[in-house]
């Protein structure tokens, strides 16, 4: 944990606090004799689970990995990170920023079913248009087709978005931040 700043009502600082992690889990033992721990690095959680002993002092192995408090909960939920996959979610996901595309990317396909160690690989082949589905069809008419200010009414923009999405050619991702369109296979 790091160290907060803690600063009094004239600018002095008192007493030394810890901050809290960015990224909370929590270990819950499925073993109803034994306590869970919560832990922010995946260090932390190999320590503790390295001597957690039940209070009958028989080793703990299992547990239920929960996401207590952070920013990328979407994509852990979406990945359905367990005890086995964890070692996996530090080393790829964790570190990844809620509001970069490759987040996003990731978040698409955890959520359409790709296995967890093919999601890196595939990342390259997508690309992310903030916006909606009818403003990225809106804007790819505009860059491709030299279409008469007169005739742009006539155009149905939420028609081409939904046979794009028919088609497979992109979907539409709901974040916290708002919906992104998600394009390629």
């Amino acid at each position: 944990m790091g160290r907060c700043p803690a600063v009094g009502g004239d600018g002095m600082s008192t007493l030394p606090l810890t901050c809290p992690p960015a990224t909370v889990y929590y270990a819950r033992p499925y073993n109803i004799q034994a306590d869970g721990f919560y832990f922010a690095t995946l260090a932390e959680y190999a320590a503790t689970t390295a001597n957690h002993l039940d209070r009958l002092g028989r080793p703990v192995v299992e547990y239920d990995i929960q996401f207590i408090d952070g920013d990328n909960w979407q994509l852990f939920d979406a990945l359905a990170i367990d005890q086995t996959t964890l070692t996996t979610w530090f080393q790829t996901f964790a570190a990844l920023d809620p509001e970069a595309d490759d987040y996003l990317k990731a978040l698409y396909l955890a959520q359409n079913g790709y296995a967890m160690a093919d999601i890196p690989e595939r990342l390259d082949d997508l690309a992310i248009w903030h916006g909606s589905a009818e403003e990225y069809a809106r804007e790819l008419i505009a860059e491709c087709y030299a279409v008469p200010e007169p005739l742009r009414f006539y155009i149905d923009y939420a028609a081409f978005a939904r046979d794009m999405r028919l088609n497979g050619e992109l979907n539409e991702l709901d974040t916290e931040r708002g919906t992104v369109v998600v394009i390629g296979y």
